[in-house]
């Protein structure tokens, strides 16, 4: 098992891992968008534990709880899990390869023929035109809807006004305040937070993200009892553990785990607590796979999201895979996650 480390326009980490007959599944971990150099020495460590095993290509999570159980010191949160979610994506890939299935067939089946999806990454600080401009570009592309970050200076109601009046009733617009990025005297309390949202209400965004601060499942879930608008949250959250209190509080109307963060396996747990999911997808090419896999996986999934304008690493690493067709995005067909890692992409994009 080795670590790839490459660099474009951001940095990514790929887990390859390779069986004595020549097969490789490779997984993404989205620490490598932050801390590539970090990745390595932690594969290294669950590359020891993996090293001359054989994995029931059925049951590849088996393989990842006893991963789970050996590393619970180290890699049970933070870091190490999101680092071990590459590793698991790895090997989930590799089972699909053996069995020439897409990871979603592995996982019952695909629980959606098509999904709505979201350019997301844009801001909706720039002049009106441009940004009413930039959404219909998206739009005339082919996808539902726009996800946008706000902040402490945008008028969500206002600008949600201006969007409905532009672009009519169809498009889906989602909204992420970002509000850990804020500084301590603009940030929102349960009562800031509900009056935005109540104000916003009736142009009817599809949700709004991260409205409160990280600190609180009772405040979040105070704030989703008191509004019409579905609240969302949990990119950040590293496994279902780091999950449980805010579901057990039910603090997200729209839960958004990451595939190449808190896991696969861990992703479908949290779906599977009845809470509407719309996986974070800000990784590279193989990360975007793995969470739109998980996305077909999932009878509760609300929406699928993909970059505004993807990269060298999203487009040499998915290849045809991402397929986007009236709005809506078709399951991937190839086996494993569908994501190729050439050697020219290891030469041309390598961090070095």
């Amino acid at each position: 098992m080795t670590t790839v480390l490459l660099r474009a326009e951001h940095t990514a980490a790929i887990v390859e891992v390779r069986t004595d007959a020549g097969l490789v599944g490779i997984g993404e971990t989205y620490a490598g968008a932050f801390v590539p150099h970090t990745v390595p020495p932690l594969v290294d460590r669950f590359a020891a534990l993996l090293t001359g095993r054989s994995i029931d290509a059925d049951d590849p999570a088996a393989e990842l709880r006893r991963l789970r159980r050996e590393t619970a010191f180290w890699a049970s949160a933070g870091l190490g899990a999101g680092v071990l979610a590459g590793v698991e994506a790895a090997l989930w890939d590799l089972c699909g390869k053996a069995l020439q299935l897409p990871v979603y067939r592995l996982l019952g089946g695909p629980q959606h023929d098509r999904l709505p999806v979201l350019v997301t990454g844009g801001v909706a600080r720039q002049p009106a035109g441009e940004l009413l401009r930039a959404i219909e570009r998206h739009l005339d592309r082919g996808f539902a809807g726009v996800r946008l970050g706000v902040d402490e200076d945008d008028d969500l109601a206002a600008l949600l006004a201006q969007l409905r009046d532009r672009l009519g009733p169809g498009p889906e617009l989602a909204f992420d305040c970002h509000m850990e990025l804020r500084p301590p005297d603009r940030r929102w309390d349960v009562a800031a937070a509900a009056d935005v949202l109540a104000a916003a209400a009736p142009y009817r965004p599809l949700y709004v993200e991260e409205p409160l601060v990280y600190d609180d499942p009772a405040a979040y879930a105070a704030l989703r009892n008191a509004s019409d608008v579905l609240v969302a949250g949990g990119e950040r959250l590293a496994s279902h553990a780091e999950f449980a209190p805010w579901l057990r509080a039910g603090a997200f109307g729209v839960a958004q785990p990451d595939a190449s963060w808190a896991g696969l396996t861990d992703l479908l747990a949290v779906a599977a607590g009845g809470v509407p999911i719309a996986p974070h997808s800000w990784s590279a090419g193989v990360g975007t796979l793995q969470n739109i896999h998980a996305g077909f996986a999932c009878a509760s999934t609300l929406a699928l999201e993909l970059p505004p304008s993807p990269g060298p690493l999203h487009t040499e690493l998915w290849g045809d895979a991402v397929t986007v067709r009236d709005g809506r995005l078709l399951p991937p067909e190839a086996p494993g996650w569908g994501a190729r890692l050439t050697d020219d992409v290891k030469d041309w994009f390598a961090l070095r």
